[in-house]
């Protein structure tokens, strides 16, 4: 068996949002192996990298577009 946690959410501008999704991570007290973020949007994406630690952050962020995106946090 194999035991792993997921959080999903479609933040609508992570470069917008991210404080609030930090602020509601931490108010959980729980520690998820993947974060999913979906519609990250292309905005300013390399200053949300270090939003949480023992996370490595991947993303595909629209091209030719703002909105759209898809991000991960996966647990290091």
């Amino acid at each position: 068996m194999i035991d792993l946690s997921v959080f999903h959410m479609n933040i609508r501008s992570l470069h917008s949002n991210r404080s609030k999704l930090y602020n509601f991570l931490m108010s959980l007290d729980l520690t998820f192996d993947l974060i999913v973020l979906s519609e990250i949007w292309n905005c300013n994406l390399d200053l949300c990298k270090g939003l949480f630690d023992g996370y490595t952050f991947y993303f595909d962020a629209p091209v030719g577009a703002v909105v759209g995106g898809l991000g991960l946090r996966i647990c290091s």
